[in-house]
């Protein structure tokens, strides 16, 4: 079985890419491009708010985290990306976020991919943790001995084997650090590869395709809350 996960906070849609998708349902375009390739998946949306959709689940949740930080929808999203992941009953478990579109049937190939390596995340176009963590919002210093020169990853999909411990275990590093010292995803999930020495199979950019990126070949997922996305594949949304 195959379960997504859906992490939104907020009543107003703020789509983090820079493209406005405001007039479309709060999961779309993701829900219904996933329909399409995992017929038989389930899905669960945590949120803060009565976010009903026909045939997901809604899981309304309290954040622990600061209400009052700029950054809490994102943050709160992040985190409950990770709480879903763990709390998921299913075989194989995806955290997605909602402004993805899926565009070729080879992403059947990410549930071989996650049960031979627990957990996947793709690549961050920006590929050095120093530069995320200096360019990317919500950013903070690198304290680790890599001086944050370890390749960074970026946050969706991930994909986990919900029968693998290892990753089981740098998930809730993830939980952990968040709480403990909420930063952007990307930095938390280094963080927790450096502190529990697991480190997430790093999917290549087709699974992820983000603005820099077009043109790239074999796309199996385009991030279309980057306008340049749809205006270069001309996604009709």
């Amino acid at each position: 079985m195959v379960e997504f996960i859906f992490s939104e906070f907020g009543v107003k849609r703020r789509n983090g890419g820079g493209d406005h998708l405001d007039k479309l349902d709060r999961l779309e375009p993701s829900l219904t491009s996933i329909k399409r390739y995992f017929p038989d998946a389930i899905f669960t949306v945590y949120s803060d708010f009565d976010l009903k959709m026909a045939g997901v689940t809604l899981k309304k949740v309290v954040s622990p985290l600061d209400t009052n930080h700029p950054r809490f929808g994102y943050r709160s999203s992040d985190l409950f990306k990770f709480v879903g992941l763990m709390e998921s009953k299913a075989d194989l478990a995806i955290a997605m976020d909602s402004d993805m579109f899926i565009v070729s049937e080879n992403v059947s190939y990410i549930r071989p991919i996650t049960q031979r390596f627990g957990f996947c995340a793709p690549m961050n176009p920006r590929v050095l943790v120093k530069t995320d963590s200096i360019i990317g919002m919500d950013g903070s210093s690198i304290i680790d001995e890599s001086g944050g020169y370890g390749f960074a990853i970026n946050t969706t999909p991930l994909s986990f084997y919900t029968k693998n411990s290892r990753a089981r275990k740098y998930l809730e590093a993830c939980v952990n650090i968040m709480h403990l010292s909420p930063a952007r995803a990307p930095l938390i999930m280094w963080q927790a590869m450096w502190e529990s020495g697991f480190t997430p199979y790093l999917l290549p950019p087709q699974w992820c395709v983000c603005e820099t990126q077009e043109s790239i070949g074999d796309e199996i997922i385009l991030h279309v809350g980057h306008r340049r996305i749809i205006d270069y594949y001309k996604i009709k949304l």
